[in-house]
């Protein structure tokens, strides 16, 4: 009793220090708040220029599902003054980050069973490289942190405390109504029933796979009303998508960006500069084929050789256990890590990084996780630890990042700077005209506080209010997602007094 209770207590001293760090990643956001793009733009603009119910019960198709979690989180907002309103959505968005806490560390999991595993795997939530900055404490992407509470949640064993009893439903909810991530397991949540038929078990599948079910009919209903963003659900550019699956869901899970560029452009002069492709092309075609070709070559060549090692490292480890002996834990990540990898295959445009490679990516870092804790092999759990080792400082690493996506986490007030961070004239934004010839526009927009606006705004409320932006960077030069050049409004907002 005594030494459970130590261990208890032991537990909530690492969730404090969890939380410190999280306020640490970004203390403007964590309490300040903030709005980041549609969170605004639709959700919180329209709870509050036109009520709770429109807020909540309003489709917006493009996106091709229902995200219920920004809806609730901008009601709730409009039930405090307009200076807090961020504030209430980021800490929302935090809570459910902590529930995951709470159900990894106070939870009895088939996956994370002793005090080592479950340090290492909240540390993997809060660290590691696939969780970027653009999901960081926002409603409106708070829904890649329900995914992985509902893979947690789904490998809980059914003894656990009324505390979890009751609120892992009320998640589940949540997840399956604001997430496709939660959806997609939903045959894993009917297995577990049909293995253990317990009352517990039955809730849960029926919660996630009722919300399957209406989360399909939004997806067949924008699609076959040719509402939904066209590069969601086509299967164009094969090829761009393969390369950019590999680099952004399996490289870039466990390595730093440069140090991936940098052996692919290794790769790629080696294979220049060498004869080893005579078989496959010519050597003259390989020396006048464009940079760009080269270079994806040299990407589809790691990311087999990654690939395939990657499978004779899970053969090696099923083939040291007996055939009766096979971790179906660790099969059911792959089959998982499979569908989700599917979904964003299906549901994104031709880059899978950011948002998209969130659940996947953490569920690959999970298969290690599993893989290193269940062996037997000392080379294959040399190799795993390694790679979880690389994972977590490569985490630290870009926990705040020294580069564009510092923006998504910081507010810069410099006079001398743009508000997104960068120097005035470094801002540069590449567009095309109707004719095929590129412009370049800058923008000056100064980045103010949001108390700041909403005062200005009070005095006259015709002005807009700036929110965060979703940024991308293409050939080096910072490109605004979706921007609106014609009347530069896209990432405001106006609101009724």
């Amino acid at each position: 009793m005594f030494k459970r209770k130590k261990i208890l207590n032991f537990y909530l001293i690492f969730l404090f220090f969890l939380i410190l760090v999280s306020a640490l990643r970004s203390t403007h956001i964590f309490f300040d708040g903030r709005f980041l793009g549609e969170e605004a733009t639709l959700f919180f603009k329209n709870s509050y220029n036109n009520g709770w119910y429109l807020g909540i019960l309003s489709l917006y198709l493009e996106g091709g599902y229902y995200n219920f979690f920004p809806r609730i989180a901008s009601v709730l907002a409009t039930l405090v003054p307009l200076e807090y309103a961020p504030l209430v959505t980021s800490q929302l968005s935090f809570l459910v980050l902590v529930y995951l806490f709470l159900i990894i560390l106070y939870g009895q999991s088939f996956i994370f069973k002793t005090k080592l595993q479950k340090i290492l795997f909240c540390l993997l939530v809060l660290l590691a490289p696939p969780f970027v900055p653009e999901v960081w404490l926002n409603s409106l992407n708070a829904q890649v942190y329900f995914g992985i509470i509902t893979l947690v949640i789904l490998y809980l064993k059914n003894n656990q405390n009324n505390f979890f009893k009751y609120l892992n439903p009320f998640f589940l909810f949540l997840a399956g109504m604001s997430s496709l991530y939660s959806c997609v397991i939903t045959p894993f949540f009917f297995i577990k029933y049909f293995l253990s038929k317990t009352k517990e078990n039955f809730i849960n599948f029926l919660i996630i796979f009722i919300t399957s079910i209406f989360q399909t009919f939004i997806i067949f209903y924008s699609t076959f009303s040719a509402q939904i963003y066209f590069a969601k659900f086509n299967f164009a550019s094969f090829d761009a998508r393969f390369v950019n699956f590999f680099y952004n869901i399996i490289a870039k899970t466990f390595f730093p960006r440069e140090v991936i560029v940098a052996f692919a452009n290794f790769i790629t002069s080696f294979l220049v500069k060498t004869a080893l492709l005579k078989d496959i092309f010519d050597i003259t075609t390989m020396n006048t084929m464009p940079e760009s070709s080269k270079v994806t070559f040299a990407y589809i060549s790691i990311c087999l050789t990654f690939l395939l090692f990657c499978i004779l490292v899970v053969f090696l480890y099923l083939k040291s256990k007996k055939i009766r002996e096979y971790d179906f834990i660790l099969l059911s990540l792959i089959s998982i890590f499979l569908f989700e990898s599917l979904l964003i295959i299906l549901g994104s445009s031709e880059v899978f990084g950011g948002r998209y490679a969130v659940v996947p990516g953490f569920i690959l870092i999970l298969i290690v996780f599993r893989i290193n804790f269940s062996t037997s092999n000392k080379l294959i759990k040399k190799f795993t630890f390694c790679l979880l080792l690389i994972c977590l400082t490569t985490g630290i690493y870009q926990f705040r990042p020294n580069n564009s996506h510092i923006t998504l986490l910081d507010c810069k007030t410099d006079e001398n700077r743009h508000w997104l961070g960068f120097k005035k004239r470094e801002l540069v934004i590449q567009t095309k005209e109707k004719n095929g010839t590129k412009t370049i526009r800058k923008l000056n927009h100064v980045c103010k506080p949001w108390k700041e606006q909403v005062k200005n705004w009070r005095k006259d409320s015709n002005q807009e209010l700036n929110v965060w932006p979703h940024l991308i960077i293409v050939n080096s030069q910072l490109v605004m997602e979706r921007y609106d050049f014609s009347n530069n409004n896209q990432w405001k907002i106006k609101l009724k007094k």
